[in-house]
């Protein structure tokens, strides 16, 4: 049994699913978070078929042994708070699902001596324009780019280029604020909102750059790989579906790709030499990579295990349980990373998102849908009576399902059969 430190989280998906998986296997842990009422209400529209109960209070502070409050966005001062208590508790590792910590995860884990990913390799990996300066250096082909705070210098160089550009902050996650721009003007009117506001949605001051790239042509995926000490094992590929053009919504995904098995090495390979460009040795990946016509370019580098219920996909297809892994990498132990026959050759996620904004009425096709013997899971959040905004990037889904196929890679068709017959009626 081993004695953990969890520093903030995600509120739901991985977030809900990790406190459940230490209780499960016989571990201890200690929550850190700066705002433990961020964690509350989570179960309103948070999905309760599987999740949980209205009223019950959330994995990460209901199952821990114990909560701790301190300002986890100062690291000094997070440190004044934990050296003390690893000092009478010794813990044997430290943990976070959330990206905003990933790198302050690592620097208290290098501070109190516990094993962990290097911090400078993890801001490598986070801040979108050093990944992107690292792997230039390293010799990797990728898009032109540029990281600047100057709306008249992005216009300058998305004119040298060619537009179309896609417009991202280097340090937001979930595909926020991630748009393509097709002209000065567009470019001049969105660059406030890309490199604001000030601070993100955990309370930590932004550098406000924007990286400015050409615009990569081709289909999507996802590399889903483990490291440990150095040496990293590629766990599958993973396709991907985009909506809401000129914005990146991921609907849909499916493991393993519907591709040839030398598409999937040519993806695979490249994104192990970015992950050793970017010097990520120790710890999950989950690497966006297109498939051009001049062969893999990579989109980002996600140095954690893929959201959005990834997890259970590759779960589903492969018997490898990522929080399991995640654990054992804290721990400095080697992974249970090893595939297996599960009887489900592919497993396949798709997003219910509003077709627009406005006040939603009603979710229909529910029940035909759970009948179905190929549907996984089926989440529908509490938003009837509800007004959401037009979809604009992956905080805006309103559900989800998860369908499998037993025989081949035809989990996409039934997913996307489910999310046809779950007809969202707006007002």
């Amino acid at each position: 049994m081993a004695n953990l430190l969890i520093l903030e989280s995600w509120v739901r998906s991985v977030g809900l699913v990790l406190p459940r998986k230490l209780k499960e296997l016989g571990h201890r842990f200690t929550f850190v978070s700066r705002k433990p009422e961020h964690y509350t209400g989570w179960a309103r529209g948070a999905g309760l078929l599987d999740h949980g109960s209205a009223g019950e209070e959330h994995p990460m502070l209901g199952l821990a042994d114990e909560v701790v409050v301190a300002e986890t966005n100062d690291v000094a001062r997070l440190l004044g708070v934990l050296r003390p208590l690893h000092a009478e508790r010794r813990y044997d590792g430290v943990l976070t699902t959330c990206d905003y910590y990933l790198e302050t995860a690592a620097r208290v884990a290098a501070e109190l001596g516990l094993p962990g990913t290097p911090p400078a390799a993890l801001r490598v990996a986070r801040e979108k324009h050093l990944m992107r300066e690292a792997c230039r250096r390293a010799g990797l082909p990728g898009p032109r780019f540029l990281a600047t705070d100057d709306v008249e210098q992005a216009v300058e160089f998305a004119r040298s280029i060619g537009f179309p550009v896609v417009a991202k902050a280097v340090d937001l996650c979930a595909s926020e604020h991630v748009v393509a721009i097709h002209d000065a003007d567009g470019l001049r009117a969105m660059f406030p909102a890309v490199s604001g506001p000030a601070v993100n949605i955990r309370g930590q001051k932004r550098s406000g750059v924007v990286l400015i790239e050409e615009f990569l042509r081709g289909e999507e995926f996802s590399v889903e790989t483990v490291s440990f000490r150095g040496r990293t094992t590629v766990l599958g590929v993973t396709d991907k579906s985009l909506v809401g053009y000129p914005r990146f919504i991921e609907s849909a995904l499916m493991h393993p790709a519907d591709i040839a098995d030398e598409t999937a090495r040519r993806l695979s390979g490249f994104v192990c030499e970015a992950l050793t460009a970017v010097g990520y040795g120790h710890g999950l990946a989950h690497t966006e990579v297109k498939l051009s016509p001049d062969g893999p370019r990579l989109v980002e580098i996600n140095a954690r295990m893929g959201g959005s219920y990834l997890f259970d996909l590759v779960h589903l297809v492969t018997g490898v349980d990522l929080f399991e892994v995640l654990i054992d990498l804290a721990l400095d132990r080697a992974p249970r990373a090893t595939p297996a026959p599960t009887g489900i050759k592919s497993a396949a996620v798709h997003f219910l998102l509003p077709p627009r904004g406005g006040r939603i009425v009603e979710v229909g096709g529910v029940e035909e849908v759970k009948a179905d013997p190929a549907i996984h899971r089926l989440v529908v959040d509490d938003v009837i009576g509800k007004t959401v905004r037009e979809p604009e990037d992956n905080n805006d889904f309103i559900g989800h399902v998860i369908a499998v196929d037993r025989t081949g890679r035809g989990a996409r068709r039934k997913a996307e059969w489910a999310f046809e017959t779950l007809a969202v009626r707006m007002e």
